[in-house]
């Protein structure tokens, strides 16, 4: 059986260039970031099995599968996201993940009370991802990872992602 990542504080979870060095409860954990941005962006690798134990986080998450598969499980139901796909998840969601396959998972971070509520719905969505959002994803995560300092490329980057985004069609990826 396959460990919960997240489980008890002391667990840590895998650090590397694209990747988070805080535990999903940490105040700097990139969900749970207080720095005064619109948005943030991470990158996490998953082997088969492996499970991120339930956690929330302060930030809204758009979770995209560049490859794999993911399960998310909340109060609400769970939500098959399948490669090429990314699942909405409002601030303060519980929610539970399991991989299927080696899962490369992006995620962006929104800070609650900004323009994406306007975009998303209220509740767990998975979205279609056009390759134009996919791409505009990556080099976010890329942007984020420190390799160059380029705050005003990643503002920009955002917006053409919310423009590209509108109101994004509801897939039927749910399971109640």
């Amino acid at each position: 059986m396959k460990r919960k990542r997240g489980e008890n504080n002391g667990i840590r979870i895998k650090s590397g260039p694209l990747l988070s060095k805080f535990p999903i409860e940490h105040p700097h954990h990139p969900g749970n970031l207080q720095d005064g941005r619109a948005a943030v962006a991470m990158a996490e690798n998953y082997a088969d099995g492996e499970v991120i134990a339930r956690h929330f986080h302060r930030r809204a998450q758009l979770i995209y599968a560049s490859s794999g598969l993911m399960t998310v499980t909340t109060a609400s139901g769970a939500w098959v996201v399948p490669p090429q796909r990314a699942l909405w998840i409002p601030p303060g969601v519980a929610h539970e993940v399991k991989a299927s396959g080696d899962l490369r998972m992006r995620t962006l971070y929104f800070e609650p009370n900004t323009s994406t509520e306007l975009i998303f719905p209220q509740s767990c969505t998975v979205i279609e991802m056009t390759i134009l959002m996919r791409e505009l994803v990556l080099r976010a995560v890329e942007l984020e990872s420190g390799k160059e300092d380029c705050d005003r490329r990643f503002k920009n980057l955002l917006r053409v992602l919310l423009d590209e985004t509108g109101r994004p069609p509801v897939l039927s990826f749910h399971l109640p």
